[in-house]
């Protein structure tokens, strides 16, 4: 039989039996659900391994010293250590009037901009260690700490050609520690220029941090900080270079006394839940769609019980009413999946549109591969082939009536 031939009947017999429309609009949806949720999986754990690999707080120590006035220099000349400073300079929230409106309380996070620290792909200009009064922010930039956003707002996010070379002010507050407590003694304030702005899905920065010379962190503490006395000991941030030195170092300054803490903190509980949500959801959808699929050829072979004896007389052999029955299940599993393609990248299209805002702010990309429709491809068109070929070979070798008989216990 031809091609088209083989098309054409498969759609005659659709249309007269619309229990084939509920199968296929049934094997549509388990195409839909099992992209859907491996979309899902490969999505969230794109972000935790993008957290891990590329976060610089991945690679990232704090180390103290149980001792006053400790030098801390001997620490550069452990192998992989790429810079160490102390962590005091380490950030600072401000805020920004020029920035604050009925949309952003104008919160910025100020951040050590050392060329180690820096972002590795800048838009405009990068922060020298001559430089002062200059940031980098986000090219996706959110001066506020709300936690209240709309994310249907087409405007959340001001952009490149919003900040890139724009000037902002900033204030802090000063305090001081008088007779034991913490007291305001006034506010100092600084004005920066945007000469930069970085992806912050790559940095995992929140969206209201900005990268400033190491000169004007240095100068902020002094300025604000300084008259507190917070510690007697200093506290320092270390970077290494790879995260799979990390652990070493951290023995290895713990042996010498030192006392560490692991800057980047993972909820494996989070990433196992979401990992077992989606697969519990593939494994149901697995599930359904041999359960349908044995349901539905045994019900079909025994409607076609009488339309086989016809095409017998006819002339047809069993191998080609084998093939014809073959060729119904291809064609119809391969409408089905191709339904099932277009509701998914319908739902996609729609949630890059309309929850762009969203996976901005959580650190979300939704970046299409081809493992998902693979193997949601074998799960749809090929089992259910496999499975009709091995009923086909179970009833060929069965009486019609007795496999009528089967049906009807």
């Amino acid at each position: 039989m031809k091609l088209k031939d083989s098309i054409n009947y498969t759609l005659i017999k659709v249309k007269r039996n619309k229990k084939n429309i509920f199968f296929i609009l049934i094997l549509a949806i388990c195409t839909t659900t099992i992209i859907g949720a491996l979309y899902y999986k490969e999505t969230f754990l794109r972000s935790v391994d993008h957290s891990i690999t590329k976060n610089l707080k991945s690679r990232s120590v704090t180390v103290t010293y149980p001792e006053e006035n400790h030098d801390y220099s001997s620490i550069l000349n452990i192998e992989h250590i790429e810079e160490i400073y102390n962590f005091k300079y380490h950030h600072s929230y401000a805020i920004s009037d020029d920035f604050k409106n009925a949309k952003y309380s104008g919160d910025i996070t100020l951040k050590y901009g050392s060329e180690n620290m820096l972002p590795k792909n800048i838009t405009g200009k990068k922060i020298t260690s001559n430089d002062t009064g200059v940031a980098i922010c986000p090219k996706y930039f959110y001066p506020s700490d709300s936690n209240k956003i709309n994310y249907f707002d087409s405007k959340l996010f001001l952009t490149n050609a919003d900040i890139l070379n724009k000037n902002f002010s900033i204030k802090i507050k000063k305090t001081a520690l008088i007779n034991e407590e913490r007291v305001e003694t006034g506010i100092y304030t600084k004005n920066f220029k945007i000469i930069g702005t970085y992806d912050p899905l790559e940095t995992d920065d929140t969206l209201n941090t900005c990268y400033i010379s190491t000169k004007d962190m240095i100068e902020i503490y002094n300025e604000t900080k300084a008259d507190l006395n917070i510690s007697l000991y200093q506290t320092m941030y270390l970077i290494i270079d790879d995260i799979e030195n990390v652990q070493q170092i951290q023995s290895n300054l713990i042996k010498n006394g030192y006392l560490v803490d692991s800057v980047f903190l993972l909820n494996l509980d989070e990433i196992i839940n979401i990992k077992d949500l989606a697969n519990l959801i593939i494994i149901i959808a697995i599930f359904t769609i041999v359960l349908l699929t044995i349901l539905y050829i045994n019900k079909r072979n025994i409607n076609n019980l009488h339309k086989i004896g016809v095409l017998k007389s006819l002339g047809f052999k069993n191998k080609e009413i084998e093939v014809l029955n073959i060729n119904e299940t291809l064609w119809i599993t391969l409408f089905s999946f191709l339904i099932g393609l277009v509701f998914i990248e319908m739902i996609i299209l729609i949630i890059s549109i309309f929850f762009k805002n969203y996976l901005i702010y959580n650190y979300l990309t939704i970046k299409h591969s081809i493992k998902p429709y693979l193997i949601t491809f074998i799960l749809i068109v090929i089992i259910p082939l496999i499975t009709n070929i091995v009923l086909n070979y179970k009833n060929k070798k069965k009486k019609s009536i007795n496999i009528i008989k089967e049906e009807t216990l």
